[in-house]
């Protein structure tokens, strides 16, 4: 499995502004980026033991100007090679392995990072599966972290299945926190001193499975430790972030060429100092309904609702959005498809003081090679 993306654009966009953080300014970026990718996958000792290898490279290049001027500009590029191996010793007995090497570059500043992981799967009993997970990622600048996850299903009766699992997380700040700051804002420099995110979660679900329907709930919690988050002109840290919720979702089968889906979330997430955190909206939701008349074509309608979100400078009203999709295959190649988005020509925000595109649409073709 192989990809190369190419990608050359110009983006006139608002600039800052200190009372309301935007402002009708004059700004721009061109962007140039490349982005490659490869697998390769190699199954021995009759599909008992599966082996992949991969290998992916980006490279970006963006120039800012202000006024028709340059202001600064950003390049860096990441590499990124991956090895895992999966033993398949029986149905009930699954190890998975292997490790990961990634280097990022930009300008006079670079990091590396290896990372190492395992996980056992196992079924101790027909109705029960169980795992395990240890990771380790040892960065050259943030020193060497260890994080573990478990998880657990269980099936009490056929149409039912009760899961959960705790898990450790850790993330070192990427090289564009630490060296970005908005040269418009009161910032003079980057912030040098971000620290890296830790987190535990758990989480709690039922799924039920009949003969048309499904419908799945989780109950979620997870406490961070020095979230990175963006805010007055560059990174910084959030001392404690606790973020807990439930996400319900369901679909129907009503006919054979025809179905509904629709998921719900409920996130409470907030700080230290028991503050919202911002741009995290506490209600959203998603309503789906599709139509495939033939093997050929389809089509479905998004409903997308966003609740309020909390913003610096103003609350982010509350929106929803209507989005049309179809899609007809040509041959096993070869398909043409349409979109319509914010159909009902919607006036929303999704960051505050920065609008967004009314109805709008586009037609095309994808060609997959093989």
């Amino acid at each position: 499995m192989n990809s190369v993306l190419y990608n050359d654009s110009k983006l006139e966009y608002d600039g800052y502004g200190a009372k309301t953080g935007v402002a009708d300014s004059d700004v721009a970026t061109e962007t140039e980026e490349i982005a490659a990718s490869m697998m390769l996958k190699l199954p021995l000792l009759n599909d008992l033991f599966d082996n992949s290898f991969s290998a992916s490279y980006s490279d970006t290049e963006r120039d800012y100007f202000s006024n028709g001027s340059p202001s600064y500009d950003y390049a860096g590029h990441r590499l990124l090679f991956r090895y895992q191996g999966t033993l398949n010793f029986n149905d009930n007995n699954r190890l998975a392995f292997g490790a990961e090497h990634e280097t990022s570059q930009s300008g006079a500043d670079d990091n590396e990072i290896q990372g190492y992981f395992m996980l056992y799967q196992f079924k101790p009993l027909k109705a029960t599966t169980l795992s395990a997970a240890v990771r380790i990622d040892d960065h050259d600048v943030f020193g060497s972290k260890t994080t573990t996850k478990f998880t657990a299903a269980w099936n009490p009766i056929m149409f039912a299945t009760l899961r959960g699992s705790w898990g450790e997380g850790f993330k070192a700040p990427t090289i564009f926190q630490l060296t970005y700051f908005n040269p418009w804002s009161s910032k003079t420099r980057a912030n040098k001193n971000l620290r890296p995110e830790k987190s535990t979660s758990y989480d709690l679900g039922l799924d039920l499975h009949f003969d048309k329907a499904q419908i799945s709930v989780t109950y979620f919690d997870q406490n961070t430790k020095n979230q990175i988050i963006y805010a007055g002109g560059w990174y910084e840290n959030e001392s404690v972030v606790n973020s807990e919720g439930v996400e319900v979702s369901a679909q129907y089968d009503m006919f054979k060429i025809l179905s509904i889906t629709a998921d719900y979330a409920y996130i409470d997430a907030k700080t230290g100092k028991n503050v919202q955190l911002l741009s995290v909206p506490k209600n959203s939701a998603d309503f789906t309904i599709s139509f495939k008349p033939s093997e050929r074509s389809s089509s479905s309608v998004l409903v997308r609702y966003n609740g309020t979100e909390k913003n610096n400078n103003g609350d982010v009203k509350s929106w929803t959005r209507v989005d049309v999709n179809t899609n007809y295959k040509i041959t096993e190649r070869l398909s043409a498809f349409a979109k319509v988005e914010n159909l009902f020509d919607e006036n929303y925000q999704q960051v505050y003081g920065y609008g967004t595109p009314g109805i709008s649409g586009l037609v095309g073709v994808s060609l997959t090679l093989q």
